[in-house]
């Protein structure tokens, strides 16, 4: 059966470079995204690996909802970069990937744990 993969996020405002002084590291899998918990004001890179089966998304977002950055597809074995800057304060990061399981059922990579607080120290 074919695996229809719907993302809800886009790439918003961000690019995919190598990577800077203020790297932070991030790794998606099923059905997880583990990290540091708290970043500093000048972040800067956010490292981003993929070490599970499936494609994911890392999102950022404020406590309101509103999308900071975010990645584009990143497949199995991928690793990609987001620069960006946060200010203080609390996001969310989350994986924002609806997929059709093999029984037609839906799978909410969000609803399955994929979300994580992280907290910005100005």
């Amino acid at each position: 059966m074919r695996r229809l993969v719907v993302v809800v996020a886009l790439l918003l405002g961000t690019s995919c470079s190598p990577g800077a002084s203020g790297e932070a590291r991030y790794e998606l899998g099923e059905f997880f995204i583990s990290g540091p918990n708290t970043l500093p004001e000048q972040a800067g890179t956010l490292t981003v690996e993929n070490t599970g089966e499936f494609p994911h998304t890392l999102v950022v977002t404020r406590p309101g909802g509103g999308v900071v950055a975010a990645t584009a597809v990143v497949s199995p074995g991928q690793t990609v970069t987001i620069d960006l800057e946060l200010g203080p304060g609390p996001y969310q990061f989350t994986c924002r990937i609806v997929a059709q399981g093999p029984d037609g059922g839906l799978v909410d990579h969000y609803e399955r744990g994929m979300h994580t607080k992280v907290s910005v120290e100005g």
